[in-house]
């Protein structure tokens, strides 16, 4: 169980490494810096050049700029590479331990498909020319991910696990207990919709905040285009193919969907800082509102300032600090959530599901 849960935290380290830099490669537009898949031109390391354009004498800087971008790319494909054998080293050591009861063998089995997903996700991103319901599709696997290991983390570790009486007092939360559920679902939506602005790129559609180009319900858009998640083949996606009338109607549905999520997580993260009898409630509570108040800053500043690289970089690890923080509230309360029954029955170990 020791192994199991050193290589989760590397795991985890590493998944969140993967999101930022997944991010900072699509937002400098490399993602298509190396067409092949999983070399870059048949080379392990970034040859510098396309061979094909490599007969063509280019200038210094251009040079310099299809070298920076194939690193890019290349660097989050090595990390891709070492979280993959970290998974598959706490696979063997799982299946190695499966005979001991703590060992969460179906979490480590999960986590091994699903980073076979991914890389998946991730070579048909390249072969299918950034398309949008791919690329989001690899983002959310990206999340999917995260929150898998991070659960794993939770249920091998100390850091969220209660005495006795906090128990027991967490067993009879049942409202609360949906009401984080739901918030939990209202993030993942709201990063669903994060992630399918960011992929039609529709971030640059509305510039203006709370107003959307000087409108609060701006004229000619376009749901019906807005949400067609497949389009056709062969077509390259890098700088998106929607009109601006389907790019506005994505943003201003991902704006009500950060008015639903401050209403449903804040009001959670607000209640659990002021009324939570439980310490480690109250912690989780205070870190809910700041991950939320840092994703809403990152949001209007977005779009109030003209899409500074860097704060719309920062907008998607932002989403991944968020999912962490509603998901452990959610760990809490729903873990102990049968805590009496246990002991109705006389069992001797009372331990998280």
């Amino acid at each position: 169980m020791r192994w199991t849960r050193r290589l989760a935290i590397v795991a985890l380290a590493l998944t969140f490494v993967m999101i930022v830099l997944g991010s900072y490669v699509r937002l400098s537009k490399a993602g298509l810096s190396c067409p092949s898949w999983p070399l870059c031109y048949g080379h392990v390391l970034p040859p510098g050049a396309p061979p094909v354009a490599a007969a063509v004498p280019q200038a210094p800087a251009a040079v310099m700029d299809t070298t920076a971008r194939e690193w890019k790319e290349m660097l989050h494909r090595y990390v891709a590479g070492t979280l993959g054998m970290v998974i598959f080293a706490m696979l063997l050591v799982a299946l190695r331990n499966r005979r001991q009861a703590e060992q969460p063998l179906k979490l480590v089995v999960f986590v091994a498909l699903w980073v076979v997903v991914q890389a998946l996700l991730g070579m048909v991103t390249v072969t299918m020319l950034l398309d949008p319901l791919i690329v989001t599709g690899h983002l959310i696997g990206g999340m999917v991910m995260l929150a898998t290991l991070w659960w794993l983390v939770f249920r091998s570790s100390r850091l969220l696990q209660l005495n006795r009486a906090d128990q027991q007092k967490i067993a009879t939360l049942t409202g609360l207990r949906l009401w984080a559920g739901l918030a939990l679902l209202v993030v993942a939506a709201q990063i669903f919709l994060g992630a399918w602005t960011s992929t039609n790129y529709a971030a640059w559609a509305c510039y203006g905040f709370p107003t959307c180009n000087g409108q609060w319900w701006p004229a000619g858009m376009d749901f019906d285009k807005a949400f067609v998640f497949w389009h056709r083949l062969g077509v390259d996606y890098q700088g998106g193919i929607l009109d601006g009338g389907a790019r506005v109607a994505i943003q201003v549905v991902h704006r009500i969907g950060a008015m639903v999520t401050t209403i449903v997580a804040g009001g959670l993260g607000l209640f659990l800082l002021t009324r939570a009898r439980i310490r480690k409630l109250r912690l989780l509570g205070g870190l809910l509102l700041a991950a939320l108040g840092l994703q809403l800053t990152l949001g209007i500043s977005m779009v109030s300032l003209g899409l500074p690289f860097y704060v719309e970089w920062a907008h998607t690890p932002g989403a991944a600090l968020l999912l962490s923080a509603v998901l452990a509230v959610n760990f809490l309360l729903w873990s102990f959530r049968n805590v009496n029954a246990y002991e109705r029955i006389g069992s001797a170990a009372v331990r998280p599901v």
